[in-house]
């Protein structure tokens, strides 16, 4: 069965380069949220790309407050046959209190069906 991570990834039409500035020190992609290298998205535009790592990211542009921000949802580990795969988000504060689903970190199933099903 294909996850919904996956079925969103496949769905997504515009492709993105990777910036490497968009990574933190253990991984995440907090510079792709907001700021100076955050790609400039208009609000529920969805691109995707795959990081240096080879995992796949999808960046979804939502209004939060009358501001538009990014929510960066990402494979958290380099994918290999053996691993499970592990999928995390990143977003602001703002995010999570709005739509009461995303916080930085693991993601279920059921948290991005829903999440998805906003857009």
């Amino acid at each position: 069965m294909i996850s919904v991570f996956n079925q969103k990834f496949d769905s997504v039409v515009d492709v993105i380069e990777f910036n490497p500035k968009w990574k933190n020190t253990t991984g995440y992609l907090d510079g792709a949220v907001e700021g100076e290298h955050a790609p400039l998205l208009p609000v529920g535009q969805s691109v995707k790309c795959v990081d240096d790592h080879k995992r796949k990211v999808i960046i979804t542009c939502m209004s939060v407050k009358d501001h538009a921000t990014n929510i960066v949802i990402f494979e958290r580990y380099t994918p290999s046959e053996d691993s499970q795969v592990v999928i995390v988000s990143n977003a602001t504060m703002e995010v999570y209190l709005t739509t009461n689903l995303l916080a930085n970190g693991r993601i279920s199933e059921d948290e991005l069906s829903k999440f998805y099903s906003m857009f």
